[in-house]
């Protein structure tokens, strides 16, 4: 008994700073059950300067009474809330099947009296949320995500000064409101937009941006001011349609990402993006200068049958010298195009420090087994290709065939591995993202 005791003792005199620590790293419901270990932690959750009530917390709450209702879920959030003594610097609301609901509002009104730095807040389901004009107050805000909300500032918004990371998914706010913002957070470091409004122009001017990554709409998208933004990743929902007497601005890609390591693009965005490349610099070249400095490439949901597609991709591919990664995720087709990739020259291309490739569904059309021939006939430092069949293909016996195939091309690197993957793990990962990075 005296020992048990004796630990007790230990734990309730351990320094107030290693007690925060061991609180903020708990899920919510379980740093107040701490509440029980001894007097002097009785209210030590109370102090909690991060309150989050995510996946795990309502998980814990439906095993604990069956059915997390609505009324349940702002019971608890309620009490949080009233309970806490001293700051709160992280508010975190994001639970399934949460709707708007005016308790939100006191919330957020009752938070802008802290020093807030990171707030997220996600609806699942339902309208979007009009959030409160009290948000616009977070002055000390430094992350910022939202989910399915109306993002409406005042006219005297004069943005968020501190602000370092920025998450968008479904939100809905007005023309000239969304690059306002961002102009106007000049620490801004990563900016992640999914599926919300439609953007007749979308422009990203961030001096101090280093990752973008967008999924939606847009009619053009212009690069001001990002010197050292080194990750772009851009899926568009459907094509760029342009209208009669209305185009893109042409665009100088290394003038405007001139720190430019990884790009992701989807199918859509990569001929629009070679349709400006070419229109904005025709003196250094039909892709104007090199991207010196791009490492890695991923275009996904490439069209094997469509022969300017097939172009515009090694036409990147040629113009990035330094590229040393090359993933390309093929989308379905049944048609047998060869004469793509026929006759396309890179002996004096870029792929000599090409290191890695990997070639996601493949179905065995000519095409991609072009692709593969030009790529092992060109890469003289290439280590490793990988490729995952399509489901289709691997239950044929085609693809043991293909394999055979591969096997007998001429390499340009003697230390080139050819793995031929039959894991679903690669396919399970891309159905879970939609095809997106």
């Amino acid at each position: 008994m005296k020992r048990i005791l004796g630990a007790a003792d230990r734990i309730s005199n351990l320094p107030s700073n290693i007690i925060d620590d061991i609180l903020v790293r708990l899920p919510i419901h379980d740093a107040v059950r701490t509440s029980i270990l001894s007097r002097k932690w009785r209210y030590k959750w109370l102090t909690l300067p991060q309150l989050v009530f995510e996946d795990s917390f309502s998980e814990q709450m439906t095993k604990e009474l069956g059915v997390l209702s609505e009324e349940k879920l702002l019971a608890a959030v309620y009490q949080a809330l009233l309970l806490h003594k001293g700051p709160i610097v992280k508010f975190s609301l994001a639970v399934p099947e949460f709707e708007s609901c005016s308790s939100v509002d006191h919330w957020i009104h009752f938070l802008s009296y802290h020093e807030i730095q990171e707030f997220s807040l996600s609806f699942s389901t339902g309208s979007a949320h009009v959030l409160p004009y009290h948000i616009f107050y977070f002055l000390q805000l430094r992350h910022l995500k939202l989910r399915l909300c109306q993002f409406k500032p005042p006219p005297a918004f004069g943005g968020f000064s501190r602000l370092i990371s920025l998450e968008f998914i479904c939100m809905d706010f007005e023309a000239g409101q969304f690059g306002t913002l961002i102009s106007n957070s000049p620490l801004l470091e990563q900016l992640r937009v999914f599926d919300g409004s439609t953007f007749n122009h979308l422009e990203i001017s961030a001096p101090n941006l280093k990752i973008f990554l967008f999924r939606g709409v847009f009619e053009s998208i212009s690069f001001k001011n990002t010197p050292v933004l080194a990750v772009v990743s851009i899926a568009l929902n459907r094509a760029v349609n342009q209208r009669p007497g209305r185009c893109s601005k042409p665009m100088k890609l290394a003038d405007s990402l001139p720190a430019l390591e990884k790009l992701y693009v989807g199918y859509n965005f990569l001929k629009h993006l070679v349709q400006l490349l070419r229109a904005g610099d025709s003196v250094a070249g039909p892709l104007g200068r090199p991207l010196e400095h791009l490492k890695v490439l991923r275009v996904w949901k490439m069209h094997m049958e469509d022969r300017q597609g097939m172009l515009d991709a090694l036409h990147l591919i040629k113009n990035s010298p330094n590229l040393q990664k090359l993933i390309i995720v093929i989308e379905p087709s049944r048609v047998a195009v060869v004469e793509n990739l026929v006759g396309q020259d890179f002996s004096a291309c870029c792929l000599k420090r090409l290191e890695e490739v990997e070639l996601h569904f493949i179905s065995g059309i000519g095409s991609e087994v072009e692709l593969i021939k030009l790529v092992l006939a060109n890469a003289p430092g290439l280590k490793k290709m990988k490729i995952i069949p399509s489901e289709n293909l691997l239950s044929h016996a085609r693809g043991l065939e293909i394999l055979k195939k591969l096997i007998q091309f001429p390499r340009a690197s003697p230390k080139a591995e050819i793995k031929y993957s039959d894991s679903k793990s690669s396919r399970m990962r891309y159905k879970e993202n939609n095809g997106y990075l």
